[in-house]
């Protein structure tokens, strides 16, 4: 038995061997020795205690080797693995020529005798490499390529001893013509250019046995460069590098699955190749633009990178060679004389793509001149600042091209036919390999494939293929971007996208018009009170229209409607419609100045109305039945389905809310759509809950009216009531359910049976928890369930995905694909489509499209572009998502400072100016974050001066913001935290623990009677709040309309009383409420 193999099995059984003079000491676990071993140890006492003598005289590892050996640990991130290369090679051969070749190159070469000793040092053992025999020549075919399948899994991933051979070689002898030859090489002992010296030097001694040659010892190797640290030249680097350690982006932020708990990593390989021919061109090019081909292959890998979701700026962790001319023949000795050099990346798309690479080989140039100071080393230094896991650099190049005359991939040729090889590397997710072969280039992507999601890797190195290939034509030196989507990618997106379907002709109120007329006695609103059938409907939209006519209103003019909820909302929507003016919904529970903002803004000069809240202009009352039969006015002749009718004021980023234009022809599109996807008919009813100045009400208004079908509308003094919502459903039998997801929560956790009626259920605004279909598919497998998606600016929705039974057991449900005549795209910086997988901008085009911002080109300009390469006007959404293998855009949040809390569009801008507007407030950063209630708006403030109260400054940005705007959490700070951009750091603020309340807004006075108790608990429960205040404001405490909702309902049951949702805003204490409470009679 060899002292190798010896040792590994003293190492498997727990123990350590030293030497005490002429006797071996174990220590250990020796009350459990095998008794074999034993025997074994006894045998080779004297070759151990010879192994023991040579292992004294040792020497430092490099920083490499020492990365390398602590990687082989379990306990190390990315760690578990060994750094090694394992290779299959078929042939035949004479096999003891064959191991006393190897035999003669690590004789010659001491760097394959290294061994490890456990304390960070090495020595040049004595022992030479055998190579092990398997003969199977008795075995089947069928049975050999099992126990082959087997030996590649078990040897391909195997760590090797440390103390033992790092160089393992193995024959397995499959007939007399057919044998494989099995070697494994760690990278503590052989780098990439000394892999090709290894087999090349090992085919040279097997063919002609070589004269014995002096080639340059690793421990002299070592020697220098312990020297070199004393010279000024390590200084310099390492002076070099600390500057640069704070702006040195991290590694590439590719998508990546969790790490397992437990287990090593498993590497798989991907090949890149160029033929000879190809390889050529790329070559010329390279040589007429005076580059070096490492330079422009980086840069194309870099380019690959950023189109796989690295990002533009990142560092590569590159490996060069260390070696030093101390020697006649130092470039030619076999050793791990490779060091790591991390290469920031800067990606500018502003420049060529040769102008990239001209700068990138400058700058390859400065830090090779400053290698001094290691890779190893700055990474070193750079988790004392920033921790260990963003100071690892995961992502390794190694190019070999032109490293040393004649020194090429032909070697892995020259003993048989390679047909296979790995490497893996500790705490490496990526290793690109690249060297030339038989006049082709080679290169070898190997990963961990599970850190991955599927076929990202495969995907990836078809993209790098996809750009090699382009940068062999010269005009590609020219361009900034690259297409380097996969074909098999690109055919399910154009797929995904064929939505052309027929849309109707016609104005938007048309349809409505027709059923009105065709069966006027037909219901089209029902309340819990009354019904209004389509006859009265429309004439009471003909009367406001005439009303309108008369005022002189125009195609495109916006007319203001204020209303709270009820049926004279969809009169006066009609009315506007039917008019060919643009109806613009004010909700008459808006801040006044927000109201006034949007009525001037929009330059509105008459108001459809239900309340008395706008005496300043003209106004026609909803409120007042029609006296006699009206005729709808005359429509302009010059009237298209391109004129707007609605506009609908979003959150805005300058401090101002902003109105997004919508034609006819958008909501035409969609209603047609919908009607045909859910085969909506005259005997549906849709549950109208959604707010009118909210854009799912438009699919509710005409996507019942056009079809013939009823919207059922809840009362307004009850539109918060779950009771009342389960009531109406079971009176009128709605069958169509559309809202948030928020809300139709609300509606099943009152109701969890759901009513025997409804047959779909739409949920869009905010993303779905997959619990809830989950929840309901389980008790009602019947009904439809249906993720619908898209901005106000796409028209309520252009993208859409039935919930599956699968969706339901998923992280969440998929954001879907794109409704009829849309499409949609996922979008890097620079405007390329990104894999799969990546993340990326969604883009959206096609009927759907908007016309853009009211009063605002620059803003159009802005969101609007057009597309460079089809022409098509697109949509930029902000919405940040990603393609799913199968087609599907998955949605993951937002790429610019916009929120979405309970479906409304936040701008965190338009939310900050109105905080710093306020003179005791310097700064302000308004982030999203999560507390015991859910989402949240958090605002981070800056005082001027003394801190105001935290309760009069809630009241104060409540007169000015609605509900759903306002900050649940007020959070003050010296300063706000910067990023290294200087710029405020937001990732920071909405990592902050959030902190309650301070006690000057909870009051001092305890709950005192039944009432204020209970209702204070309830307010506890819901706003998810410890000790809550009896004179502590709603909002102060998180609250919002959904919660106003809860809490509403709750009080009914609770104490029989049902109050409006207005309440909650009048009596938003627990004090106020319960005294209205007792005022109405309630009790427990």
């Amino acid at each position: 038995m060899s002292v190798s193999a010896l040792l590994e099995q003293i190492t498997d059984a727990g123990l350590r061997i030293s030497r005490q003079g002429d006797n071996l000491k174990l220590e250990g676990l020796t009350n459990a020795i095998p008794p074999q071993l034993v025997a074994d140890i006894r045998t080779n006492k004297a070759q151990l205690l010879a192994w023991l003598e040579e292992s004294l005289d040792k020497f430092p590892l490099t920083p490499l080797q020492q990365a390398y050996y602590r990687g082989r640990d379990l306990v190390t991130e990315g760690g578990g693995v060994a750094n090694q290369v394992y290779h299959e090679i078929e042939g035949v051969w004479d096999i003891e020529r064959l191991e006393q070749a190897l035999q003669r190159v690590a004789q010659e070469h001491s760097a394959l005798r290294l061994r490890m000793t456990g304390d960070d040092a090495q020595y040049e053992s004595s022992e030479l490499p055998r190579i092990a025999r398997r003969d199977w020549q008795g075995f089947s075919d069928g049975e050999q390529r099992q126990m082959r399948a087997r030996l590649r899994e078990e040897k391909s991933h195997q760590v090797l001893p440390p103390q033992a051979s790092l160089l393992q070689a193995e024959v397995v002898i499959l007939s007399p013509e057919s044998m494989v030859l099995y070697v494994n090489h760690d990278g503590m002992i052989v780098d990439g250019i000394s892999m090709f010296l290894l087999f090349r030097l090992w085919h040279q001694h097997y063919q002609t046995p070589q004269p014995q040659t002096e080639y340059l010892s690793f421990r002299r190797h070592i020697a220098a460069r312990e020297q070199d640290k004393q010279h000024a030249v390590s200084e310099r680097s390492r002076d070099y590098w600390l500057r640069r350690l704070e702006s040195l982006p991290k590694a590439p932020a590719l998508a990546q699955n969790p790490r397992p708990a437990t287990g090593a990593p498993r590497f798989r390989q991907h090949l890149v190749t160029l033929d000879v021919a190809r390889w050529q061109q790329l070559q010329q090019q390279v040589k007429a633009q005076q580059l070096t081909p490492a330079a422009v292959l980086m840069a194309a890998w870099s380019e690959t990178l950023y189109v796989w979701g690295a990002g533009e700026d990142f560092t590569l962790n590159v490996t060069i060679s260390e070696r030093r001319p101390i020697h006649p023949r130092a470039f030619s000795t076999i050793g791990p004389f490779s060091i790591p050099m991390l290469t920031e990346i800067h990606l500018d798309h502003q420049l060529p793509f040769i102008r990239r690479v001209q700068r990138l080989q400058a700058q390859l140039h400065q830090d090779i001149d400053h290698r001094y100071f290691s890779g190893i080393d700055v990474m070193r230094e750079l988790a004392k600042t920033r921790g260990l896991a963003d100071a690892l650099m995961p992502y390794t190049f190694n190019c070999t091209l032109g490293a040393l005359e004649g020194v090429n991939g032909d070697a892995l040729t020259l003993l048989g036919r390679e047909v296979y090889t790995l490497s893996q590397t500790p705490q490496v997710l990526l290793d690109a390999f690249l060297f030339e072969q038989q006049g082709q280039l080679v290169i070898r992507l190997d990963g961990v494939e599970s850190a991955f999601p599927a076929g990202f890797l495969a995907a990836m190195a078809e993209g790098f293929q996809r750009m090699l290939l382009s940068l062999c034509q010269p005009e590609s030196w020219a361009r900034a971007t690259f297409d380097l989507l996969p074909a098999e990618q690109r055919q399910r997106r154009d797929q995904a996208n064929a939505t052309e379907a027929e849309i109707p002709s016609g104005m938007l109120g048309d349809a409505f018009v027709a059923q009105a007329r065709r069966n006027p006695a037909a219901a089209a609103i029902c309340t819990a009170e009354r019904q209004i059938s389509y006859g009265e409907l429309l004439n009471r939209a003909a009367e406001a229209a005439q009303w309108l006519h008369g005022q002189g209103v125009k195609r495109n003019e916006l007319v203001g409607l204020i209303a709270t909820r009820g049926p004279e909302q969809i009169v006066g929507i009609l009315a506007i419609v039917l008019a060919g003016a643009c109806y613009l919904p004010i909700d008459a529970g808006l801040p006044e100045a927000r109201r006034r903002y949007m009525l001037q803004d929009g330059g509105v000069r008459v108001v459809l109305t239900n309340v008395d809240a706008a005496a300043l202009l003209p106004c026609f009352d909803l409120r007042t039945p029609a006296q006699k039969t009206f005729g709808l006015p005359a429509r302009d002749a010059a009237a298209t389905q391109d004129d707007l009718a609605y506009v609908l004021y979003t959150s805005g980023t300058t401090g101002d809310p902003k109105g997004v234009m919508v034609t006819h022809r958008n909501v035409v599109n969609l209603v047609a759509d919908c009607q045909r996807r859910f085969s909506v008919c005259p005997e549906d009813r849709f549950f109208a809950i959604s707010a009118f100045n909210f854009d799912l009400s438009v699919w509710d208004i005409f996507g019942a009216l056009a079809a013939g079908a009823a919207l059922v509308i809840p009362d307004a003094d009850r539109a918060a009531d779950a009771e009342h919502w389960a009531a109406l459903c079971r009176m009128h039998r709605v069958s169509i359910w559309n809202s948030v997801p928020a809300i139709v929560r609300m509606m099943f956790d009152y109701q969890p049976e759901l009513a025997e009626s409804l047959r779909l259920i739409m949920m869009s605004g905010d993303r779905i928890p997959p619990d809830l279909p989950a929840a309901m598919r389980a008790r009602r497998p019947d009904i439809a369930y249906w993720s619908l998606g898209g901005p106000t600016e796409t028209t309520i929705w252009n993208i859409c995905h039935p919930i599956s039974a699968e969706d339901c057991n998923g992280e969440n449900i998929p954001y879907g694909r794109p409704n009829a005549n849309n499409q949609c795209s996922v979008r890097n910086a620079q405007g390329g489509e990104c894999p799969d997988w990546v993340a990326g901008e969604i883009y959206a085009a096609g009927a759907g499209i908007t016309g853009g911002y009211w009063n605002d080109e620059a803003r159009t300009r802005e969101r609007y572009p057009v597309d460079a390469t089809g022409g098509q006007r697109c949509f930029r959404t902000g919405d940040l998502g990603r393609y799913l293998p199968n087609g599907d855009i998955d949605i993951l949040g937002r790429v610019d400072l916009q929120i979405k809390i309970n479906g409304y569009r936040i701008e965190a801008g338009e939310v900050e100016n109105v905080l710093t507007a306020l003179p005791e407030i310097a700064q302000a950063a308004v982030v999203a974050a999560k507390d015991a209630r859910g989402d949240v708006l958090v605002a981070h403030l800056v005082a001027d001066g003394a801190r105001p109260v935290l309760a009069e400054l809630r009241q104060r940005v409540a007169h000015l913001l609605p509900d759903y705007m306002i900050p649940a959490h007020l959070v003050w700070h010296e300063a706000l935290p910067l990023n290294r951009n200087q710029k405020v750091d937001r990732k920071a603020l909405a990592q902050l623990p959030l902190i309650a309340d301070a006690p000057e807004d909870a009051g001092s006075r305890q709950a005192s009677g039944d009432i204020e108790r209970t209702l204070q608990a309830l307010w506890q429960d819901i706003l998810a709040c410890d000790n809550v205040g009896v004179e502590q404001d709603f909002f102060s405490l998180g609250g919002n309309s959904l919660k106003a909702l809860r809490i509403l309902t709750s009080v009914r049951k609770a104490f029989g009383v049902a109050m409006p949702l207005e309440s909650v805003y009048q009596f938003n204490t627990v004090q106020a409420m319960a005294d209205q409470i007792a005022d109405r009679g309630g009790k427990l």
